[in-house]
């Protein structure tokens, strides 16, 4: 029993602020322990606090020089200029090392002259601490909703219960509604899902996007993304991308590498069971075995170009290598940079220039096709590697087109001429055009193929961000191709940025859906020929055979298929001359628990010959039907008959048959 204060209910309840007088019986909603009277007192006494709190220690600034008096009056303004800021604790050290650093290189006899000097390094901590401020500024969340997950986790719940608010209020429909809500949402940076639909007046698309609106969760995937690109923001401004650390900062490579991590020790205590034949498969096995294994990721896109450019070869197309960068308001490492721009607004920079490109390729009726890689430069941004085929006697139109439109912008400026636009023709007598765009592919996933290799970005255009930043002596870092694939992933995964995209081509989506058949077909003639070259990995044979023969996808709706009602077209089979259904329904995803029946305990085995077997293992041979002796006997290490012919083993974590 817990101890029952007498009288608690006729208690007055006072308001947590000191100065505030307010006696009474208050209930507030928004804090769980109602322990101010409004927001006010809450905000006022928070705001205290923080004042009462022990002033950070700022270690560069006990470097500073302090041989005059002026030298150490601006020495103490400098130190609570820094303390007042907002900026998150490591960036106020990396910004007062930047002051430290512009102050040691003050070394005049002349004391008017070098009070002007330490004015202006006083200047410059006023400027980098305001650009970091307004980055700050710019996003809805404040700095301690960036900082930490709970604080983010109570403003979705709050964010979405104001959704909810509104959409209650309105009377006039889901279409009405969805405006009131986005209009609020487009407040947070946040427009609200399906806005072209709506425009259309789709009733159901406006009822599913009030739901994700509604819900805590959509809110803090948002927030999240949120908090982690303006980190990463952050972090441009404060100069940590760049050449000693290049693509992404160390803050957001060991944050996707931690959620890399996460990511396969949830998939492996996961299972995939089919309800109607039992088979149980793990997920973490399942993904090593798509093009979410990285290795096969990247086999995945050698053969589709190598299969481009045998097609190229035979239709007598011309291969052409295009690098495309931006202007140097871009880059964070020139002198013309805006603060405000981002890597993935640069990313919509090059798509908005692509599209245009595409458009006038269309107007003139010039056939090309190909892919492109993004790839981000040593601060960051992003810049188009492409690999075009064309016709001979269309090729001098295509090339024009594209330096038409990456000069577009700024195409004046100090440096462009030279390094806003590159263009190979490739001869295919020095070697395949696949080889151009190979490393890019490779050193962009997992830098298979290239071992011992450094990645130093020496074989990267020079952009104007490499110009303006002449002057700097920060030593490069040197690091291996596989470190290089992983910076460069980590910031695509930060930006949200799609690293490689093919065009004009057939669509990869048959081809996969072709692989997962592995007997003949014997019903369907365009489907086995196509089949055929699929399996054989011979992408031009079967961009080919889907040409001569077409094939397309039988997709299934399944109405209201999740937790916001939204109707998904799932991919069941393939239609050639007949329907070929590829995929079997029953499959549900579930944590990998050790089934209870037949009396198998939720355990783990581990011996000599087995190692640690896990229980999807144990899960499996229960789905099968083997008995508890023999369950046992092949946990052991042994091999077991079934009772139908089979002998099982246990190998690598897996039952197989030998």
């Amino acid at each position: 029993m817990y101890p029952v204060l007498e009288n608690s209910a006729d208690e007055p309840q006072r308001c947590k602020l000191p100065s505030c007088n307010n006696v009474e019986d208050f209930d507030n909603d928004i804090y769980f322990d109602d322990e101010y009277c409004s927001n006010t007192c809450h905000a006022i006494d928070k705001a205290k606090q923080r004042e009462k709190k022990k002033p950070i220690r700022i270690d560069a600034f006990s470097r500073l020089p302090t041989s005059t008096a002026t030298g150490r009056d601006d020495n103490a303004w400098a130190l609570e200029f820094m303390r007042k800021s907002e900026l998150p604790k490591h960036l106020v050290n990396v910004v007062a090392n930047y002051y430290l650093n512009r102050r040691l290189t003050v070394t005049e006899n002349n004391q008017e002259l070098e009070n002007k000097k330490i004015l202006g390094c006083n200047l410059g901590l006023r400027e980098r601490v305001a650009m970091l401020t307004q980055i700050i500024d710019i996003c809805p969340l404040t700095p301690r909703q960036l900082n930490r997950i709970g604080d983010r986790e109570m403003l979705a719940n709050d964010t979405a219960l104001h959704c909810e608010q509104l959409i209650m209020a309105t009377k006039d429909g889901a279409i009405s509604a969805w405006h009131n809500v986005n209009e609020f949402s487009q407040g947070w940076n946040v427009p609200a899902p399906y806005a072209s639909s709506v425009e259309k007046g789709i009733v159901e698309a406006a009822e599913c996007a009030l739901l994700r609106l509604m819900c805590p969760k959509f809110w803090v995937r948002k927030f999240n993304r949120m908090s982690v690109q303006t980190a990463e923001h952050l972090n441009i401004a404060a100069k940590l991308v760049g050449k000693s650390n290049p693509y992404v900062s160390s803050q957001s490579l060991m944050n996707w590498r931690n959620q890399r991590r996460n990511n396969a020790a949830f998939l492996a205590m996961m299972e995939a069971v089919n309800e109607e034949t039992g088979e149980t498969v793990n997920l973490g096995e399942l993904a090593e075995k798509t093009t979410a294994n990285p290795e096969i990721r990247r086999i995945e896109l050698m053969v589709r170009l190598r299969g481009l450019d045998e097609l190229a070869e035979e239709q007598e197309k011309v291969g052409l290598f295009l690098t495309i960068t931006c202007p140097s308001k871009y880059h964070a490492n020139s002198a013309k940079w805006d603060w405000k721009i981002t890597p993935k607004l640069a990313q919509k920079y090059l798509a908005a220039q692509w599209a245009k490109i595409r458009a006038q390729l269309k107007r003139d009726a010039i056939d090309y096709y190909g892919c492109r890689v993004t790839e981000p430069h040593k601060d960051g941004c992003p810049h188009w590697h492409m690999l075009i085929f064309v016709d001979d006697d269309q090729q001098k139109s295509l090339i024009d087109t594209v330096k038409h439109y990456a000069f577009e912008i700024d195409g004046d400026e100090y440096g462009a001429d030279e390094n806003r636009f590159d263009c190979k023709i490739i001869d295919r007598s020095e070697g395949s055009p696949v080889g151009y765009i190979a490393k890019y592919i490779s050193k962009n996933i997992n830098g298979s193929k290239m071992d011992g290799l450094k990645d130093d970005g020496s074989d990267m255009p020079v952009d104007i961000s490499d110009v303006d930043d002449s002057g700097d002596n920060t030593p490069a870092k040197e690091m291996t191709v596989n470190e290089g694939a992983d910076r460069a992933t980590a910031w695509a995964n930060t930006w949200s940025l799609r690293q490689f995209q093919f065009f004009g081509t057939a669509p990869v989506t048959i081809w996969r859906e072709l692989r997962r058949i592995k007997l003949p077909v014997a019903t369907d003639e365009n489907i086995e020929h196509a089949r055929g070259f699929a399996d054989t990995s011979s992408w031009s044979e079967f961009t080919k055979a889907i040409a001569e023969k077409p094939i397309e996808l039988i997709k299934e709706r399944e109405e209201q298929a999740n937790d916001y009602g939204e109707s998904i077209d799932r991919i069941v089979g393939l239609r050639g001359v007949t329907n070929l259904m590829t995929r079997v329904k029953g499959w549900v995803v579930r944590k990998a628990e050790v089934l209870k029946s037949d009396g198998v305990a939720s355990w783990t085995r581990v011996n000599k010959c087995t190692g640690v077997v896990s229980a999807a293992i144990i899960n499996t041979l229960v789905a099968m039907g083997i008995d508890s002796d023999c369950r046992e006997r092949l946990l052991q290490g042994a091999t077991c008959n079934d009772g139908s012919g089979r002998w099982l083993k246990i190998k690598g974590n897996r039952v197989i048959e030998v």
